[in-house]
Protein backbone atom coordinates (compact mmCIF):
# COMPACT_ATOMS: atom_id res chain seq x y z
CA UNK A 1 0.00 0.00 0.00
CA UNK A 2 0.64 3.85 -0.29
CA UNK A 3 3.47 4.43 1.98
CA UNK A 4 3.51 1.69 4.16
CA UNK A 5 -0.01 1.95 5.55
CA UNK A 6 -1.39 -1.54 5.97
CA UNK A 7 -4.78 -1.76 6.71
CA UNK A 8 -6.14 -4.11 9.43
CA UNK A 9 -10.18 -4.28 9.57
CA UNK A 10 -12.45 -4.95 12.46
CA UNK A 11 -16.19 -5.58 12.49
CA UNK A 12 -18.12 -6.32 9.36
CA UNK A 13 -16.54 -4.84 6.58
CA UNK A 14 -18.86 -3.97 3.65
CA UNK A 15 -21.20 -2.44 5.94
CA UNK A 16 -23.45 0.70 4.64
CA UNK A 17 -22.35 3.75 5.00
CA UNK A 18 -25.14 5.24 6.84
CA UNK A 19 -24.40 3.15 9.88
CA UNK A 20 -20.46 3.35 10.30
CA UNK A 21 -20.44 0.02 11.71
CA UNK A 22 -17.66 -1.05 9.94
CA UNK A 23 -14.05 0.02 11.11
CA UNK A 24 -10.65 -0.20 10.37
CA UNK A 25 -7.39 -0.06 12.24
CA UNK A 26 -4.54 1.68 9.59
CA UNK A 27 -0.19 0.89 10.81
CA UNK A 28 1.22 3.88 9.34
CA UNK A 29 5.04 2.32 8.74
CA UNK A 30 6.17 6.27 8.70
CA UNK A 31 6.02 6.27 12.44
CA UNK A 32 9.87 7.23 12.32
CA UNK A 33 9.37 10.13 10.17
CA UNK A 34 8.58 13.42 11.78
CA UNK A 35 5.10 14.46 12.56
CA UNK A 36 5.67 17.63 9.86
CA UNK A 37 7.11 15.59 7.20
CA UNK A 38 4.09 12.71 6.99
CA UNK A 39 1.52 15.67 7.76
CA UNK A 40 3.33 17.44 4.43
CA UNK A 41 3.32 14.10 2.66
CA UNK A 42 -0.70 13.44 3.51
CA UNK A 43 -1.31 17.24 2.01
CA UNK A 44 0.49 16.94 -0.67
CA UNK A 45 -0.45 12.99 -2.13
CA UNK A 46 -4.30 13.71 -1.11
CA UNK A 47 -5.34 17.07 -2.15
CA UNK A 48 -4.84 19.20 0.90
CA UNK A 49 -6.28 16.52 3.55
CA UNK A 50 -5.34 14.39 6.47
CA UNK A 51 -4.64 10.81 5.46
CA UNK A 52 -7.40 9.99 7.78
CA UNK A 53 -10.20 12.62 6.03
CA UNK A 54 -8.66 11.32 2.31
CA UNK A 55 -9.82 7.74 3.56
CA UNK A 56 -13.02 8.13 5.11
CA UNK A 57 -14.04 10.24 1.77
CA UNK A 58 -12.36 7.33 0.31
CA UNK A 59 -14.07 4.23 1.55
CA UNK A 60 -17.79 6.17 1.77
CA UNK A 61 -16.54 6.68 -2.15
CA UNK A 62 -16.23 2.90 -2.39
CA UNK A 63 -19.52 1.91 -0.88
CA UNK A 64 -21.28 4.00 -2.55
CA UNK A 65 -20.40 2.78 -6.06
CA UNK A 66 -20.14 -0.82 -4.51
CA UNK A 67 -24.07 -0.36 -4.01
CA UNK A 68 -24.56 1.15 -7.18
CA UNK A 69 -23.06 -1.38 -8.99
CA UNK A 70 -24.41 -4.19 -7.24
CA UNK A 71 -28.23 -3.07 -7.38
CA UNK A 72 -27.97 -2.49 -11.20
CA UNK A 73 -26.40 -6.11 -11.71
CA UNK A 74 -29.88 -7.31 -10.09
CA UNK A 75 -32.34 -4.79 -11.90
CA UNK A 76 -34.90 -6.73 -14.00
Amino acid sequence: MHGGIRPRANGRVGAGVEDRASTETWTDDRRAWPAFAANAFDRLVTSGKTFAEFQVRNIETTLRNLKRELEQAHTP
